[in-house]
């Protein structure tokens, strides 16, 4: 007792000046926190403004093209187009800003700006696309975009107020912004009325507003500035730019501009914006500066201060402990044994045994873990608690590793009293007597037998395809490397089989994705039934599954053969009926096969060419299978150059175009031209349509050609006015007449030559198909209106029925 009493007289002696220094430090460390504090949220705040302020100048733009697209009515689509992913960026930049800054102070969002913005930012996409199909309002478009600008402004607004204790004027950020966006509303508006030619008293009178509340606000962030900002002001800001823009306003006012005038005002304003967004980041960058060198000094000051007061306790600390060790050196020996009781007796099974291995003791967590009683395992040796699986050899290797190391760890099977068996991992520590002989071995066991199940069944899901159990691209991937592998070294022939269903997609449009699963996964069972043991069967999307067939032959000869029946076999069982809920359902399959290595370089070329087989067998009809050859790859390499040479021939001029005569039977005389296009190739000569036009079609750029055809037409017809006076007809696509544009360029052309629109006659195939019927039928309409004539070329070669013709506005 009289020694309790004097330990704690000790510690009081030590323990008193130590809560005293660090009660009066406190103080002083709780400042300098509170300076880093506050340093480190106006850094983080000028971060966040920064942010805001790209956010608003992408929407703002976005804002603007949206206007005059909506103006003239789907014109300057591409640059709309365009702005999406710069907006989607800084939204995307700022969310994550937002979301790195979760102990924010959230005073500063008591107006719920940001979370309004994030909200409405929801359904920009909606907006976008009913911008595009020309389903809102210039007004509404107006609305939704300034919405979105004023939350973020309205953040702007309360972040800026931590700038008040750094930056007297710390306002001019938010007001050089909302000038911006006064700007923007006024680029968005004009541009729109230029395009839409609305010069309405109501719209211009809005205008005016903007302007007057553009230098409203450019005049507080005037008065607010210093005179260093006001400098960079002058040296950033264009004088020309300002001079331009308000001759521009001016010509607006006075209706002097014109639709063409548009794109001028745009981008001379755009200008204007980027610039002051130029000069806010430089602002930005000066408070981002200032607020780093603040937090800076006051990360030292607390630094400094925490350094002085741990050493201080340290001193302390260093005498307390001193005589703490003394004191409870006995102590700590008493504690290490109840520990140590503890621990044996704890949850893992443990099981301490001689040099030899024979038992000496074990806890209550062994016995359970086995199922033995203690009285029936001491004195046993820990190798009678194993597997049979696992040898004695191996428990010789293991007291080896023990007696050079230490020390042994690994998984073993351990068996149960009642039969079953545990997979445990197994660690066993030498205990060392003074001389080096090992004098006892500590075992610990920890059941891993669930931890292995899950990993296997992870391993499954993360390689196999859910549906049909088949292996997924992954697990392909890996095996066809490892056999491209093996077949270099060996010198032996596998095959890759690239299968695709022909029809899927009609059976689940027609019977939906429920039956189509169940047509996979039959699939799935045909195809392992085809295929030989050693084989390999993937499915690696959709309706595409991958077979690699192996150890084929060294002979190219035999390894095709063997390939070839197993593909027949493969595309015959396919293609047999399939029987799902009284449904009758038939599919077949096309197979691109390759025969690997056979020079190839990678995996990689092994799936291209078998993909470009199958495709191959999908243009031939379908149902079979090709085998990829150096032939194929060669058209392959053929086709690209003739896209490249076609694009060329546009460039060059390389098309031209003919006037075929039509003769009046009777009178004699020609009565209209029918133009024909060649190709005046610089190396084949001169090249019939039919050699060339399909691959104008498939690479979209028959409307060129179309466009190019009316403007040599109209050249014609204007150089020979006086002595040609019939018509000439053009063969133009179908698909092309949906286009606006393309009916509303065909007029442009038609009235920049002064020409008779009735002796432009359009001939449309028959055959063709029309997937916008009704857009067609009213733009030819409108054609017919203008005056242009339309006629069918080659009448009964497609499908067309007497009431699809009388639909069609035709001469």
């Amino acid at each position: 007792m009289f020694e309790k009493n004097f330990e704690w007289k000790i510690y009081l002696l030590f323990l008193i000046p130590a809560i005293a220094m660090i009660y009066l430090s406190y103080y002083f460390v709780s400042d300098r926190y509170q300076d880093v504090k506050d340093a480190k949220q106006m850094e983080l705040s000028a971060q966040l403004i920064e942010a805001s302020a790209r956010t608003v100048h992408e929407i703002q733009k976005e804002r603007g093209l949206g206007a005059g697209y909506i103006a003239s009515k789907g014109g300057n689509k591409k640059l709309f187009l365009q702005q999406f992913p710069l907006t989607d960026k800084s939204y995307d930049e700022l969310l994550a800003r937002l979301h790195s800054l979760s102990n924010f102070p959230q005073q500063l969002f008591t107006s719920g700006s940001f979370k309004s913005f994030l909200q409405h930012y929801r359904s920009i996409e909606t907006t976008r696309q009913r911008i595009k199909k020309l389903d809102i309002s210039f007004e509404k478009e107006l609305q939704y975009y300034s919405r979105l600008n004023e939350y973020l402004l309205e953040s702007i607004y309360s972040l800026s107020s931590l700038f008040c204790t750094i930056e007297k004027n710390y306002l001019t950020i938010y007001h050089i912004q909302k000038f911006k966006e006064y700007m923007g509303l006024e680029r968005a508006y004009v541009y729109n009325a230029i395009l839409a030619q609305d010069y309405s008293p109501l719209r211009l009178q809005k205008i005016r507003y903007l302007i007057h509340n553009e230098k409203k606000e450019l005049r507080k962030f005037i008065n607010g500035s210093s005179i260093e900002t006001m400098l960079t002001y002058d040296r950033y800001i264009s004088k020309h730019t300002n001079a331009e823009l308000s001759k521009l306003e001016e010509d607006f006012f006075a209706k002097r501009l014109k639709p063409q005038d548009a794109s001028h005002w745009f981008a001379v304003i755009t200008k204007q914006i980027d610039t002051y967004e130029a000069f806010s980041s430089l602002l930005l960058k000066d408070y981002l500066d200032t607020t780093h060198k603040i937090y800076k000094k006051a990360m030292q000051a607390l630094i400094s201060t925490f350094v002085l007061w741990v050493f201080s306790i340290l001193a302390f600390f260093v005498i307390f402990y001193m005589l703490n060790r003394l004191i409870k050196k006995e102590h700590s020996l008493l504690e290490d044994l109840k520990i140590a009781s503890f621990s044996f007796e704890a949850q893992q099974p443990i099981a301490i045994t001689d040099a030899d291995g024979d038992i000496l003791r074990v806890n209550q967590a062994f016995c359970k873990s086995t199922g033995y009683a203690k009285e029936e395992i001491l004195g046993k040796n820990l190798r009678l608690f194993s597997s049979k699986t696992q040898d004695i050899d191996f428990f010789d290797q293991i007291f080896e590793e023990i007696s050079n190391k230490g020390h042994w760890s690994g998984e073993v099977i351990t068996n149960h009293k009642d039969g079953t068996t545990v997979i445990e991992k197994l660690t066993i520590s030498a205990i060392r007597a003074q001389d080096g002989k090992i004098e006892y071995l500590i075992a610990t066991y920890v059941d891993v037998s669930a931890l292995k199940e899950a990993q296997e069944e992870a391993y499954f899901k993360a390689t196999h395809d859910h549906l049909t159990g088949l292996p997924n691209r992954a697990l392909m991937m890996e095996k066809l490397k490892d056999e491209f592998v093996r077949a270099k070294r060996h010198d032996y022939l596998d095959a890759f089989m690239f299968i695709d269903l022909d029809g899927f997609k009609n059976v689940n449009d027609t019977y939906g994705h429920k039956t189509g699963d169940k047509l996979l996964v039959e699939v799935a069972k045909r195809l392992q039934s085809c295929v030989r043991e050693e084989d390999f069967i993937a499915r690696i999307s959709g309706d595409e599954f991958a077979a690699i067939i192996q150890n084929l032959s060294s002979n190219e000869n035999f390894a095709a053969q063997t390939v070839k029946i197993l593909a027949e076999r493969i595309v015959q069982e396919l293609s047999q009926p399939y029987y799902f809920d009284g449904q009758l359902i038939s599919v077949s399959a096309s197979i691109g096969i390759k025969i690997f290595p056979d020079g190839t370089r990678d995996i990689n070329d092994i799936i291209n060419n078998a993909d470009t087989a199958m495709y191959k067998a999908k243009e031939e009809g379908k149902n079979r299978y090709i085998f990829f050859n150096k032939q194929i790859e060669y058209s392959i390499r053929e086709l690209a150059l003739f896209e490249e040479e076609i694009k060329s021939a546009f460039e060059h001029d390389e098309f031209v175009f003919y006037m075929q005569p039509k003769v009046h039977n009777s009178l004699e005389n020609i009565k209209s031209a029918e133009m024909l296009v060649r190709w005046r190739h610089p190396q084949k000569g001169l090249l019939a349509p039919n050699q060339f036009l399909d691959m104008i079609n498939s690479l979209k750029l028959n409307r060129k050609l179309s466009l190019l055809a009316i403007e040599t037409a109209c050249t014609f017809l204007h150089k020979n006015r006086n002595f040609y006076l019939g018509n000439i007809s053009i063969n133009i696509g179908v698909g092309d007449l949906a286009s606006k544009e393309f009916v509303e360029e065909i007029q442009t052309k038609i009235q920049q030559y002064r020409l008779d629109p009735s002796r432009i006659e359009l001939e449309i195939l028959e055959n063709e198909l029309i997937e916008d019927f009704e857009q067609v039928i009213a733009n030819m309409r409108e054609l017919q209106h203008f005056g242009c004539v339309f006629a069918i070329d080659d009448f009964g070669a497609g499908y067309s029925s007497i009431g699809y013709l009388q639909k069609l506005p035709i001469e």
